[in-house]
């Protein structure tokens, strides 16, 4: 009924057909087969033309539908969901991710091992922060708890993140806090004269030393 004008997918299939393999047909190939032959040079009666018309949409729509069911759209609509977790927090310094942090406590053992932990990621509750400038904070998992300083005074904190969870990954080691550094401290905490007053010895203490840290966005 119709002309037909052969395209290079055309020929390719009589061929496979010639060879006796079997044919590998889909809409795809269909849908280009018959929008061919509805172009055709010859005249078409006008029921030809609406034939033709038809054929094409239908396998139009079967080639959109079998492209949206594809395994590369269904990865991508697998896609984990880690940049929304990551957005669940404020981010201070280098860019850190929460995965493989450990607790206080499990940080300590690390520590009381070693001596100084290179590269470790520790999670807590701030249990105290600079209210000056936001300059360091003491975390802590309800057992141990370490004052944590930001690497080269290059980031601050916010000023009002008592109780909010974060990570924080950098070094730990211990050091020695002379009275002037904690009297400092204790006034950056707006601790009263009496308990300023009342620290009279150095300590030996553990110190976290961060270059990223990751807060809870609890707004």
């Amino acid at each position: 009924m119709f002309g037909v004008r052969y395209s290079a997918a055309s020929r390719k299939m009589t061929n496979r057909k010639k060879k006796g393999a079997p044919p590998q047909v889909n809409r795809c190939f269909l849908f280009t087969f018959a929008r061919e032959n509805a172009l055709i040079q010859e005249p078409m009666t006008k029921t030809q033309w609406f034939l033709s018309a038809a054929i094409v949409a239908l396998l139009w729509g079967g080639c959109a539908s079998q492209d949206q069911s594809s395994p590369e759209n269904a990865a991508a609509a697998d896609t984990p969901q880690a940049a929304s977790e990551e957005a669940a927090y404020i981010q201070r310094g280098e860019h850190i991710t929460p995965e493989g942090a450990v607790n206080v406590s499990q940080m300590m053992e690390r520590l009381q091992q070693a001596g100084k932990v290179d590269h470790i990621k520790v999670t807590g509750e701030v249990a105290a922060v600079c209210k000056k400038k936001g300059c360091w904070m003491v975390i802590t998992d309800g057992l141990d708890s370490v004052r944590v300083i930001f690497k080269d005074y290059g980031f601050f904190v916010p000023k009002d993140i008592e109780g909010r969870t974060v990570v924080a990954e950098g070094t730990a080691y211990f050091d020695t806090l002379t009275v002037a550094q904690q009297r400092h401290y204790a006034q950056d905490r707006g601790a009263s004269e009496e308990e300023i007053a009342a620290i009279t010895d150095d300590i030996i203490t553990p110190i976290f030393e961060a270059a990223g840290v990751l807060i809870d966005d609890q707004e």
